[in-house]
């Protein structure tokens, strides 16, 4: 029986990728999620992240990651969106895609760099409930996936994170990330407007 509920605003850093990301950013770059705990125990994590179209697990094809990394390079110099919908065209099966995935029990949650409480009590599962469906809606849509969300069309898992705290109706004024920002900053209005949920 779960009985002293909170939620945990997490950050870590990125692993995969992180000498791109120290050029660019001058850190690692930041990977919010969010935790349900009860008490000290993890019961669940829910991450923004990215896979090829074709798969829903950690197999990625060696060409998606190839992909990724190449849109992170191209969305330096402003070439994104031109790159994006020739690789989208030309690998549809392999292309990056933002995601949304809730994972039990602590995975991800030892990793973090740091964590703030955002809810706890007796509204912490209705708030986790409508966490987890609005993330099932995002999930959903695919955009096509960004490393360093610059654009106003760019999608991350900063950006999606974002979206799911607002969409929860989660003040994240009082939220920053020390860890690398590449898109967090930016409003995620595609997905406000895409998915009331």
């Amino acid at each position: 029986m779960l009985k002293d509920l909170s939620i945990i605003f997490c950050e870590r850093g990125v692993i995969r990728g992180q000498a791109l990301d120290r050029r660019v950013l001058g850190k690692p770059l930041s990977h919010p999620f969010l935790v349900m705990k009860d008490g000290e125990d993890v019961v669940s994590e829910l991450h923004g992240t990215w896979s090829a179209r074709c798969c829903v697990n950690d197999n990625q094809p060696k060409l998606s990651k190839k992909l990724e990394l190449s849109l992170a390079v191209a969305s330096i110099t402003g070439q994104a969106p031109r790159l994006s919908s020739v690789f989208e065209a030309t690998f549809p099966k392999s292309f990056p895609v933002n995601r949304m995935v809730e994972l039990q029990g602590n995975r991800q949650y030892k990793l973090a760099a740091r964590e703030s409480e955002l809810v706890s009590g007796e509204e912490t599962q209705e708030v986790w409930q409508h966490l987890t469906s609005s993330a099932r809606v995002y999930d959903a849509i695919r955009f096509p996936y960004v490393r360093y969300a610059f654009g106003a069309q760019d999608v991350n898992c900063q950006k999606t994170m974002r979206a799911l705290l607002e969409n929860a109706e989660i003040d994240t004024s009082v939220l920053s990330l020390e860890l690398g920002e590449a898109g967090w900053d930016r409003a995620p209005l595609f997905y406000s407007a895409a998915c009331e949920v």
